[in-house]
């Protein structure tokens, strides 16, 4: 009988201790599933380098593909100096710029030196670009400018050698001095009709552009034989670096703009008119 008891109360004994081990397990295993379930799943594109403000309400946002993202509304803030940016450091391996609707300016130096950007868009609420925005964006291909630009600062696109054409909006009114300046892939440029001030050297070391064209009901510019003038052509802009040959100036002309011929390797002769009183 003692034999009998002590084997019961051994059975159990063993009984509750495998009973003990199975709750634990199970509780271990719902606490691992409840801490999994927890954390979210995390793709290459969502790891985030870097983060901050480039703007009253604006913030920045850099990824580890190297995809730049503003975020929120208003204007962008206007640097002095590329290396002031806070993307800077970042900024030669930055392969796309996403600009959302609501922002209303292209800082000045933003996206200078951005070496491996290849296009960019700029939306419809953005109204001006600031100086020196794309300066030295060498890979930079092509880029939309919206209707709603009135704007383009001084040397904005300058050395973008690999940006072959450039639409001007009718929107804008003013292009800054040296704006596509050294843009030595660009072929083509179209400046709108409500263009009413154009600064010195603007296409100035474009070597492969041959001819500008102008909208003919702009009344501040006009293009003859693709050679940019004032209205009344008296005044010569700017003459294509990548026009070649002989050139006559028109007799209406009397003064010649700041660098109008600079970088004209092609150009093998110019006649200038008696009436002439200035050249830049």
């Amino acid at each position: 009988m003692k034999h009998t008891r002590k084997r019961l109360l051994a059975l159990l004994l063993a009984l509750s201790m495998c009973l003990s081990t199975l709750s634990a397990s199970a509780w271990a295993t719902e606490a691992d599933g409840e801490e999994a379930a927890s954390v979210p799943s995390v793709t290459s594109t969502d790891t985030i380098l870097d983060t901050g403000n480039c703007g009253d309400e604006l913030t920045w946002t850099l990824y580890s593909d190297y995809e730049l993202t503003i975020s929120g509304t208003g204007d962008m803030t206007d640097w002095d100096e590329a290396s002031e940016v806070p993307w800077y450091s970042y900024c030669s391996y930055i392969t796309s710029v996403t600009i959302p609707d609501g922002v209303t300016s292209i800082g000045a130096e933003a996206f200078a030196y951005c070496e491996s950007l290849t296009s960019v868009t700029i939306p419809s609420s953005v109204t001006s670009i600031g100086k020196y925005a794309f300066e030295y964006c060498t890979g930079l291909t092509s880029v939309t400018i919206p209707s709603s630009v009135t704007s383009i600062g001084n040397g904005a696109f300058r050395s973008c050698e690999s940006l072959t054409s450039v639409a001007v909006p009718d929107s804008v009114t003013s292009i800054g001095s040296g704006a596509f300046s050294d843009c030595t892939d660009l072929e083509t440029v179209t400046i709108g009709s409500g263009v009413t001030s154009i600064g010195s050297y603007v296409f100035s070391n474009c070597q492969s552009l041959t001819a500008i064209t102008v909208d003919e009901e702009n009344t501040a510019y006009v293009s003859v034989d693709g050679i940019l003038f004032n209205t009344a052509q008296t005044t010569l802009v700017c003459y294509p670096a990548g026009k070649s040959g002989e050139y006559t100036i028109p007799s209406t002309v009397t003064a010649i703009g700041d660098y109008a011929f600079s970088y004209c390797a092609g150009l093998t002769a110019v006649t200038i008119p008696d009436g002439v009183t200035s050249i830049g």
